[in-house]
């Protein structure tokens, strides 16, 4: 068996590290083996203190908590034996009464858009924290990047990913199992060689040049008044054997619909910067099914539907991703062409029906090659939008 023991929900710490050492373990301890349990729990234990705020409005405050407890569900906090954690549609569930929950706390004409700073996920470190009258954002220094983007008319967070972990029973399986070594989130910063390809990045045999997916960024300004955030980090691009110190700069601006985010590369070396940046971003709809998906790649007059599989696009100026579950249209867009790879994110889990493949996200990478001389910096902008599909 795997995961919690249903009739006492202790977990089966044993089966999940495969190890006698930890046996009669405590919960808590699934919300550092799995970051994405911990980003949910940290989503629920914000909305409690969103809910216990609410005062005068005896109504609106018990349809925010009947909300909040169904965010509380247990099954999507950990693996259990139906799957737990790593089924997409549970996550959402849950996501979707938090999202629901903080929704019905703002009291109409009082709410206004703001950003601030909050330690959300329990770290020690402090986040930036987006509320806006459409979307929700959550800036993570380690790495810069967008560890949550709530669209709250569909109360749905589209960087809901879950990385592929490994587990114990990934031993039995018949094919090799690719394992993440970082979170699917939003605005990863990755350095190629202008020679990589998209399969390796799949396989995550690709060499990595650059070190900020695991840097921490330093908050520079916070603009509460034109809801922006900027923030920088340094770091190292290997070039050949050498390695060549690098500045990253990103200031996220928050609109009603949508993030931008301009980003500034500057080399800081005493040689040129010859390399492909990329950055990630995964979106994580409820499907990949055609009938629920649709990935297209948009030009002035023109729209190419690429499918929801792996794809290598070359000089995009926008690819939009159809959400008809939600009728949900998110754009990807910058206004410097750029080689874009496309790849889904599945997980291979245990549920009661043996091991399947359970899709997660869909990773696109945004693709730009820079030869920088040394001083000089390079700078684009990346905009995602959303926009409701009319029906």
């Amino acid at each position: 068996s795997f995961g919690a023991d249903r009739e006492n929900g202790v977990p089966d710490l044993k089966a999940v590290n495969g190890t006698d050492s930890l046996n009669g373990g405590f919960f808590r301890q699934f919300l550092s083996i799995y970051p994405e349990s911990n980003l949910l729990y940290a989503k629920m234990m914000d909305t409690h203190i969103l809910v216990d705020q609410v005062r005068g409005d005896k109504q609106r405050k018990r349809a925010a908590t009947e909300e909040l407890w169904k965010g509380e569900s247990n099954f999507p906090y950990w693996h259990g034996r139906s799957g737990g954690l790593y089924r997409n549609e549970l996550r959402k569930r849950a996501y979707g009464a938090l999202i629901e929950a903080e929704r019905v706390t703002r009291e109409r004409g009082i709410f206004k858009p703001s950003v601030s700073t909050e330690d959300f996920d329990m770290d020690g470190q402090l986040e930036c924290v987006y509320r806006g009258y459409e979307i929700n954002a959550y800036i993570h220094r380690r790495g810069g990047t967008l560890i949550e983007l709530d669209y709250i008319p569909k109360t749905w967070n589209y960087l809901d990913s879950c990385a592929r972990h490994t587990e114990p029973y990934h031993a039995s399986s018949v094919t090799p199992v690719v394992v993440d070594w970082y979170p699917r989130k939003a605005f990863i910063d990755h350095f190629f060689s202008p020679d990589e390809v998209l399969s390796r990045f799949e396989d995550l045999s690709y060499d990595e040049l650059g070190d900020f997916i695991s840097k921490d960024f330093t908050i520079v300004e916070l603009d509460r008044d034109r809801s922006e955030v900027l923030l920088s980090s340094e770091g190292a691009v290997r070039i050949g054997s050498d390695p060549c110190t690098v500045r990253i700069g990103k200031r996220y601006t928050f609109m009603r619909t949508a993030v931008n985010v301009f980003l500034t590369i500057e080399n800081l070396g005493p040689s040129n910067l010859k390399a492909v940046y990329g950055s990630e971003i995964n979106l994580s709809p409820l499907s990949r099914e055609e009938k629920l998906l649709q990935i297209s790649r948009v030009g002035r007059n023109s729209k190419t539907v690429l499918g929801s599989g792996s794809t290598d696009e070359s000089d995009v100026p926008e690819v939009i991703i159809e959400d008809h579950y939600n009728a949900t249209a998110v754009s990807i867009s910058s206004p410097d062409l750029f080689g874009l790879w496309a790849t889904p994110i599945e997980t291979v889990t245990m549920t009661g029906n043996g091991i399947s493949r359970i899709y997660q996200s869909s990773a696109f990478v945004l693709r730009y090659p820079l030869d920088l001389a040394p001083g000089e910096v390079w700078e684009t902008r990346i905009s995602l939008r959303f926009e409701k599909i009319k029906r």
